[in-house]
């Protein structure tokens, strides 16, 4: 059978190109099992993008994130994930020579591996200026100027990509705890950066952050790029001001969806927003030590106060919920007098058990957070007063079943279990446990299976 053509070739360079990289290794696995001269060439050219994704995951290791958008949503620097295996593409073509040596593991040629990424950055950078159209085609209703701009930006990106490669390896130090030392590269490396452009500081940090899985560690870069952006008002002044606008736009953005969310939504976003914005907060106070009468520290404060407000609103809401799951009524004991006792004769409603249990549901997921706005008293107040009041709710109950004064003892016990229920909610799982093991011999095997059932 004959070889591909070369129009195949090339077509399947640029299919495979496009790629992702968990598909590319199923499609070397497939063409592996295939039979034939073409499934050969196949293989050959599915080894061969293998080969070169390793390389340019190397050789562009100091750009690559800024050609994704963040995870967390805030704003960055970013460019079409398309341009990046074009910018590869061109840049490495004429640098087939060195390219081998991406493929060494001796930690004793790091040098000369570096010098090799530091080589194809610069290359990068010269087609992003001498072949824009070919790296980044025109689309028609682009906006021209936008384009333009971003492709004088990423060709100032592959600029510092010298400077990168001295970074990116000290990066964690940094935002850890950083000797004087430490500190003394990471400015220096900040002044270089400048020299090469009036914004290069920024630009290089803009670098640094696409690294960053966590956004607000790059306020640790910030400050210690220079002991004058310590001082809160020189920084809002300076080109570096950007990041903390940034982190300030993206708690403002989670602060209106914690606004919108209503019990009964899926608890994992707000969770994962309420988290981000304690995080944060805390890092910008920690770091910042922004003053409360200052443009940031209003911002910071008003999104503290308005997530504290919705908060607060939902603890209010929720005796009220517990009060219509399980409702109790006055009896008459002895004489005239009377007690509360649980209503055991109405059946469960199960909306009214879904409004309780979504309500519960965020007493207890935000547990770990709400310290951070300002409501975890009044958090933990709730949580233990309906602790103590579902816990007398099941005695009474289980009482009253124990004693055979309930009309129906499944809906009885179906009432019980929803109170075990509620405190596992509230994360009081030992005693909604107790609870489910008294229902269990409170009527009986019987009853046991069928009060099982009704939970």
């Amino acid at each position: 059978m004959a070889e591909l053509s070369l129009a195949h070739r090339i077509a399947l360079t640029q299919l495979l190109d496009a790629v992702p990289d968990r598909m590319l290794r199923q499609l070397m696995l497939m063409a592996a099992g295939m039979s034939g001269e073409r499934a050969r060439v196949f293989e050959a050219l599915v080894a061969e993008a293998e080969i070169d994704r390793v390389r340019r995951a190397r050789a562009l290791a100091t750009l690559a994130p800024l050609f994704q958008s963040r995870a967390d949503g805030v704003a960055a620097t970013t460019f079409p994930p398309a341009v990046f295996g074009r910018l590869w593409r061109i840049a490495s073509a004429e640098q087939t020579d060195i390219l081998p040596l991406l493929d060494e593991r001796d930690d004793r040629k790091a040098g000369q591996i570096s010098a090799v990424c530091t080589r194809i950055c610069q290359a990068a950078a010269t087609a992003v200026r001498d072949q824009p159209d070919l790296l980044w085609p025109r689309r028609e209703g682009e906006d021209r100027e936008a384009r333009e701009d971003a492709l004088e930006e990423l060709a100032r990106c592959c600029d510092l990509g010298a400077l990168m490669q001295k970074a990116l390896p000290a990066l964690p130090a940094w935002i850890g705890r950083p000797s004087e030392n430490q500190l003394a590269e990471l400015r220096i490396l900040i002044r270089d950066s400048a020299s090469m452009a009036p914004d290069g500081a920024r630009r290089l940090l803009d670098i640094m952050f696409a690294h960053l899985a966590d956004a607000s560690l790059i306020l640790r870069l910030v400050v210690h790029a220079s002991d004058a952006a310590q001082r809160e008002s020189f920084l809002r002044q300076s080109e570096l001001a950007v990041f903390v606008e940034r982190l300030l736009d993206a708690i403002e953005v989670r602060t209106a969806r914690t606004q919108a969310f209503r019990p009964g939504q899926p608890l994992d976003g707000l969770k994962t927003d309420l988290g981000w914005m304690a995080e944060t907060l805390g890092e910008l106070d920690t770091t910042l030590n922004l003053q409360p009468d200052s443009v940031w520290g209003k911002r910071s404060h008003d999104a503290r106060r308005r997530v504290s407000d919705v908060l607060t609103s939902i603890l209010v809401s929720v005796e009220r919920a517990v009060d219509r799951a399980l409702p109790m009524e006055r009896v008459q004991t002895a004489g005239r007098m009377t007690r509360s006792m649980p209503m055991l004769s109405r059946p469960v409603d199960a909306d009214i058990r879904k409004t309780a249990e979504d309500i519960l549901g965020v007493v207890g997921a935000i547990r770990p957070l709400a310290g951070a706005f300002g409501c975890e008293a009044r958090r933990h107040e709730v949580a233990d007063g309906l602790k103590l009041r579902l816990i007398d709710y099941a005695d009474l109950a289980l009482e009253e079943v124990n004693a055979g004064d309930v009309a129906d003892e499944d809906v009885a016990l179906a009432r019980v279990m929803m109170a075990a229920g509620f405190l596992e909610r509230i994360e009081a799982g030992q005693e909604a446990r107790a609870v489910r093991r008294r229902v269990a011999v409170a009527g009986g095997p019987p009853v046991l299976a069928r009060s099982s059932a009704a939970a």
